[in-house]
């Protein structure tokens, strides 16, 4: 009967079904009975897009994890697909959702006055360093006869530089 075809016999059957194709089963499973555990004597058909994100709130609150919860949610989404592809639901409340998107950039840092000459010497520096090993090679090609590397800006720019002052700068 679908009125009382509850989470728990969904993760049972999706179990049981699910282990002779595919070993992750089992994990899918367990994680489903840990997570939702408050929803596994829930008949299927009252699981809603909104009680999915008020527990999703809940765990974030109590596990501050909202990529796991994330997880969970994609594993019971795979549950109530395969219910609703065996005829078990009439419809998966989740067909429509959407992981969140974090973004965390974290706080931005204006470099100082001083801050900025130092790396832009260090830039000059580190370029030194490459071009000095470029012509050192270059040497030892001459002193064996074989053809040069090109030079450095022919051969290679280095971009550095344009990244950084569009980093700083924008």
């Amino acid at each position: 009967n679908a009125r009382r075809y509850t989470l728990r016999k969904l993760i049972d059957e999706y179990e049981k079904l699910e282990l002779i194709k595919h070993r992750a089963g089992r994990h899918t499973a367990s994680r489903l009975r840990r997570n939702f555990a408050d929803f596994l004597d829930t008949p299927v058909r009252k699981i809603t897009r909104v009680s999915v994100e008020e527990w999703k709130a809940a765990y974030v609150r109590k596990r501050e994890s909202a990529a796991a919860g994330d997880r969970s949610i994609a594993c019971l989404r795979a549950a109530l697909y395969w219910g609703l592809e065996h005829g078990r639901l009439e419809a998966n409340p989740l067909t429509d959702w959407h992981l969140e998107v974090v973004e965390n950039f974290g706080k931005a840092r204006i470099l100082t006055p001083d801050e900025e000459k130092r790396l832009w010497a260090g830039v000059t520096e580190f370029e030194s360093a490459i071009r000095e090993a470029h012509e050192r090679h270059n040497q030892e090609l001459r002193e064996r006869g074989e053809p040069e590397l090109l030079p450095l800006n022919a051969a290679l720019p280095h971009f550095m530089r344009v990244y950084l002052a569009l980093l700083l700068h924008t």
